[in-house]
């Protein structure tokens, strides 16, 4: 089995479909599935909210650090780390109801 630190993050990035505001469902399930918030997560990382916030929808990539940090915290093993960060089904687009 593959250790979360045989993980080479860096190989991997996130796809974003043209700039829309998309979310990581996963990652929230996570949080929620922990009894923990955004507040939690931005502690565990050492960002602001809005910074967490903006990681969190996309808008902003996670550094390696910040996806150690967090594989730590919630004791992901790697298929989790895959699955929440690297996966394209991690993300939806979030479309306001007209």
């Amino acid at each position: 089995m593959t250790s979360l630190h045989e993980v080479n993050y860096n190989k991997i990035t996130q796809t974003k479909q043209g700039g829309e505001k998309m979310t990581n469902l996963k990652l929230k399930a996570l949080l929620t599935g922990n009894g923990d918030d955004m507040k939690t997560l931005s502690k565990v990382i050492s960002k602001s909210y809005v910074t967490t916030g903006n990681k969190v929808r996309g808008s902003v990539d996670w550094t390696d650090k910040e996806i150690k940090l967090i594989s730590e915290y919630y004791k992901l093993n790697p298929q989790q780390v895959w699955d929440i960060f690297f996966s394209s089904e991690v993300y939806t687009n979030e479309t306001k109801a007209s």
